[in-house]
């Protein structure tokens, strides 16, 4: 039962984080790209291809993860398995 709550909100934070993180480089016309956030990030000025696909990759990727807490959240979806 712990389980399931901890895979929620882990599950629902980090999707929400990330959803957030990319629409904010979306409005600002660059996406955080590196890890260590040095360096040039993709601009929509200079790369807008590569900008619109990391936006498309983000968007996704974080909602499933959203998406995923929600059904665990619902007892749809089995939670992560903690080890």
């Amino acid at each position: 039962m712990a389980g399931r709550w901890v895979s929620t909100v882990f599950l629902l934070v980090i999707g929400t984080f990330g959803l957030i993180i990319t629409w904010r480089g979306f409005r600002a016309g660059e996406m955080p790209f590196r890890s260590d956030y040095r360096g040039p990030r993709p601009t929509l000025d200079d790369s807008p291809a590569f900008f619109y696909l990391l936006f498309v990759v983000y968007l996704c990727g974080f909602s499933i993860l959203t998406v995923w807490g929600a059904l665990v959240l619902f007892g749809v979806s089995p939670g992560l398995r903690w080890q």
